[in-house]
C-alpha cells in the first residue's frame, strides 16, 4: 500500500510529524469553531466543546496509527542502502 509509505515518512521525520500535528489540532481552537459569534448559549456552547474534545481525540488516534507507521530502518541506514 502506497499510502503506508507515506505514512511512514511522516512517522520516521519527528519534525514533520509534530508540525502536521500541531497544524491540525490548532483547527480545533473554540474561538475558530464560533465563527465570529461573541455571543452563544450554554447549549450552543456546550456542542462546541463536545466536538472539539472529541475531534481532538480523533486526530490522537490518527497520529497514533500514523507512528505505528514508523519503519524499522533508520533514515541513516535507508541512505547507506541507497548508496
Amino acid at each position: 500500500m502506497e499510502d503506508n509509505a507515506v505514512l511512514s515518512l511522516i512517522a520516521d521525520n519527528f519534525a514533520l510529524f509534530d508540525a502536521v500535528k500541531k497544524v491540525i489540532t490548532d483547527k480545533f481552537d473554540v474561538s475558530s469553531m464560533l465563527n465570529g459569534s461573541v455571543t452563544v448559549d450554554n447549549q450552543r456552547l456546550g456542542e462546541i466543546v463536545r466536538a472539539r474534545l472529541e475531534g481532538l481525540a480523533k486526530v490522537e488516534e490518527a497520529f497514533r496509527d500514523i507512528a505505528n507507521c514508523k519503519s524499522t530502518v533508520s533514515p541513516i541506514q535507508r541512505v547507506a542502502k541507497h548508496r
